[in-house]
């Protein structure tokens, strides 16, 4: 039915999707996808959201990489974040790291939220240029965030550097970092970021953190313009 009619696929993945919750349905759900469905690119696209049926698919598309892309890897670690698995959303992404990484600028990024993840709103906005710089926009009279990341932390030091260099406007650029756990909402200082931005993790009490890059223009005559060359996170 898929071959004759390639449009039936989705009805089926959410069929097939609402059945990962029962445990009997694993192992059919296993063989048909050992056989190279027609279905099977969007089945791995369609990742639940609920914590039961997410394990299980979890399983699944640990068992097996057929009909996987960068778009499926990054609906399922993007799950895992949103769930708050944090360890199987680095666990999954170090298991897919072999591939080829999406370049700078592409649409789909392969680590979802472990990438930075970018503002598109009205009065913030960044993105990675062709040279693989970082091009800022922050309207005047507004500061809004402009891009984010999930890190896993370790004491020690961790430091933010980049070239920021302004083609237009007045304003600031500012890195936070703050913890992911409820239980331990530890913030560090946020930091005007010129070039370069460091924090000290000085024990293992929060694991997983935001780093946060805001923008504001609150005084500039016109929209702030930045572009940040070399951003490297270690």
């Amino acid at each position: 039915l898929s071959r004759l009619r390639p449009a039936l696929a989705v009805e089926f993945v959410k069929a097939f999707s609402s059945s990962l919750a029962d445990p009997k349905s694993m192992p059919v759900l296993e063989q048909a996808l050992r056989n190279n469905p027609v279905w099977a690119n969007a089945f791995w696209k369609s990742v639940p959201r609920d914590r039961v049926s997410l394990d299980n698919f979890y399983v699944l598309r640990s068992k097996l990489s057929n009909n996987t892309d960068a778009a499926s890897d990054a609906a399922l670690i993007t799950a895992l974040v949103s769930a708050e698995r944090y360890d199987q959303a680095f666990e999954f992404s170090n298991s897919v790291s072999g591939r080829s990484k999406s370049e700078p600028g592409e649409t789909v990024k392969r680590d979802g939220p472990l990438e930075w993840q970018f503002a598109q709103g009205r009065n913030a906005q960044a993105r990675f240029n062709a040279s693989g710089q970082l091009e800022v926009f922050v309207e005047r009279g507004t500061a809004d965030e402009l891009a984010r990341k999930l890190v896993r932390l370790t004491p020690g030091t961790l430091t933010l550097r980049g070239r920021v260099m302004e083609s237009q406007g007045a304003g600031e650029i500012e890195a936070e970092l703050t913890c992911t756990s409820e239980g331990d909402q530890q913030r560090w200082m946020a930091q005007e970021f010129t070039g370069k931005a460091e924090w000290k993790i000085r024990d293992k009490t929060c694991k997983y953190a935001w780093l946060t890059l805001k923008g504001s223009a609150w005084d500039s005559p016109m929209p702030l313009r930045s572009v940040i060359a070399d951003l490297s996170l270690n």
